[in-house]
């Protein structure tokens, strides 16, 4: 009977699928489709039976130990090396575990026991993580602070005033033109502008060198140049011309004379023993009087001296302080002195004798320095007072030979006489050339 029954429904469900597929059309797959997908299947069955198997117990025991030998370590010796060693030993352990049985209890209890024991060396590794970059950050903030702080000093020490012209090179030619040409400097702003730039180029420059720059020693070589130029204010408008000795620390300045070169000669300024006033002399000892160029002459040294003491004075250097307080002094004994300039305050000298060579001469002379010297144009006649030709010789040879007299000329107070010096260049064999005009500049005086 069973059979029959179990016979019977199975005709009856293949009776009913071939009305199901009359009614619906059967959908056919590809074979290789079908075992893809069983494949696939397959696949994740494996997957899901690996993910849910239970750890082995073996495994996981060894595990266990490692852990418990770990926790009881941890107990004695906190978190030193030995705990630290025997953690890692037991997490590598476990770690084995969880991937093939993550989802085993007994493991998750290992995993979360061992963590307890690896919070600690967590909080110190972030501890000093923290204090590592605690640290760079410090260094990184220290670095740039220095940084910033070497950019503001060359900032600081960079050169922000001009460079004059007396600290570029060291030019003594260019110096001493300039002090030559100091006292026709009737604006006194072009010697303030230059001293004010010469002073500002020379503070940053001493700055630059004290703080060992990397401009120190091109800011040294400027100090060194602007030296040049405060040594040479002193040296080129004193030394030969003033004569005295100064005395800073008893502000003492004993003073024989000063010396001012004129157009032709020079004239002097001296204190007069009678009356112990200053006035102008000549060469030769007389009181004299200046007029006409020289007047011009004498008012460019005064300036001069005046610039140099504007330039020296308040410097450290005791040489600049001495030549400072000399000019500042002859800048006044030249003031007095045109004070007391007057015609009626004149020495006449006697006239010059004329001498063996007068005659001869004379003529000539006279022609020559008239025509040869756009200054002495006025001459109206020569004295020759030498006795005898001088002879210039040049390594045994005669180069020519000169003798020296007087040009007089007829001015407004009197007729004043210029020492001027001829002569003959040799032809070879005993002759000489026609004569000429040697030197002048050699001193005048008022004469009668």
């Amino acid at each position: 009977m069973i059979k029959e029954t179990l016979n019977g429904r199975l005709h009856a469900q293949s009776d009913q699928n071939k009305s199901l597929s009359a009614v619906t059309p059967r959908r056919k797959f590809p074979f290789y489709m079908t075992k893809w997908m069983m494949a696939v299947a397959f696949a994740a069955m494996v997957a899901a039976k690996i993910e849910a198997a239970p750890a082995n117990k073996m495994r996981l025991k060894m595990a266990e130990m490692l852990v418990k030998t770990a926790e009881e370590k941890a107990a004695r010796y906190k978190t030193g090396t030995m705990v630290k060693t025997s953690v890692r030993e037991a997490r590598e352990r476990v770690d084995e575990l969880m991937k093939t049985s993550s989802d085993d209890p007994a493991v998750v209890v290992l995993d979360g026991r061992l963590k307890v024991l690896e919070d600690p060396f967590k909080a110190d590794a972030k501890e000093r993580a923290d204090a590592q970059k605690a640290k760079e950050e410090k260094l990184a903030a220290e670095k740039k602070a220095a940084a910033e702080a070497q950019a503001a000093k060359k900032a600081a020490l960079a050169h922000k005033a001009e460079l004059p012209w007396v600290m570029q090179k060291t030019d003594r030619d260019a110096i001493t033109k300039y002090i030559n040409e100091l006292g026709k400097m009737t604006d006194s702003k072009q010697v303030e502008d230059l001293k004010k730039a010469l002073e500002a180029r020379a503070e940053e420059d001493r700055k630059i060198v004290e703080a060992k720059g990397d401009e120190s020693d091109a800011a040294k070589e400027e100090l060194d140049r602007y030296e040049l130029f405060l040594d040479q204010l002193g040296h080129q408008t004193l030394v030969g011309y003033f004569e005295g000795n100064i005395d800073l620390d008893k502000h003492i300045l004993n003073f024989k004379e000063l010396r001012v070169r004129t157009h032709n000669s020079s004239v002097y300024v001296r204190t007069c023993r009678d009356d112990k006033k200053l006035y102008f002399y000549e060469m030769n000892g007389a009181r004299g009087y200046v007029e006409g160029e020289d007047i011009d002459a004498v008012k460019e040294a005064q300036r001069r001296f005046y610039y140099v003491d504007f330039f020296l004075k308040d410097k450290d250097n005791t040489t600049y302080r001495k030549n400072s307080a000399a000019a500042r002094a002859m800048f006044d004994y030249i003031k007095k002195a045109l004070a007391n300039n007057s015609p009626d305050k004149i020495e006449f000298a006697p006239m010059p004798k004329k001498g063996p060579l007068h005659d001869q001469f004379a003529k000539a002379a006279l022609e020559t320095i008239k025509t040869q010297a756009d200054s002495y144009k006025d001459v109206y006649e020569v004295i020759i007072d030498a006795n005898s030709w001088q002879t210039e010789t040049k390594f045994g040879g005669i180069v020519r030979r000169k003798f020296g007299g007087w040009g007089l000329k007829k001015l407004k107070h009197g007729i004043r006489a210029y020492r001027v010096q001829w002569c003959q260049d040799h032809l070879g064999g005993g002759k000489y050339a026609d004569l000429r005009l040697y030197a002048t500049a050699g001193g005048s005086m008022y004469v009668k």
